[in-house]
């Protein structure tokens, strides 16, 4: 929360910014600008993580794997809009940027959780995924 990011001394600021709800976006703007390929991309938000966390039936389109879609319009228009942030932090250094590619549609596990936006899925529909290497 923006209260977290004052304070008498910066020894007592807490570090960090949201990114949830703008990495993607910002990542689809820089593949439009031609300074990231789309593979990198996907290489750097899906499979690395996955193997980073040893999440081994995640990180890849492929059979037996889980279902974790995000579909994306490069051609879309959009623009960060702080205040129609689901997550709590209603704060970024990057409100009010124009972006070019957006997500359109996001399914876990298969299941359509979000759509043009909006969340249409139910509190619960996830799982937490736990990394085999901290169990």
């Amino acid at each position: 929360m923006i209260n977290e990011k004052t304070a008498d001394s910066i020894w007592s600021v807490k570090p960090g910014i949201p990114g949830l709800e703008t990495s993607l976006p910002l990542l689809l703007t820089m593949v439009n600008e031609g300074r990231l390929a789309i593979g990198d991309l996907v290489r750097l938000t899906a499979r690395k993580p996955a193997e980073i966390f040893s999440l081994y039936d995640d990180g890849f389109l492929k059979e037996g794997y889980n279902a974790n879609i995000t579909v994306v319009d490069m051609h879309r228009n959009g623009r960060i809009d702080v205040d129609k942030f689901y997550s709590k932090a209603k704060y970024s250094p990057f409100d009010k940027w124009q972006v070019k590619g957006m997500p359109v549609k996001t399914f876990v596990n298969g299941r359509l959780v979000m759509d043009e936006g909006e969340v249409v899925a139910e509190a619960g529909v996830g799982r937490i995924l736990r990394s085999r290497v901290l169990q």
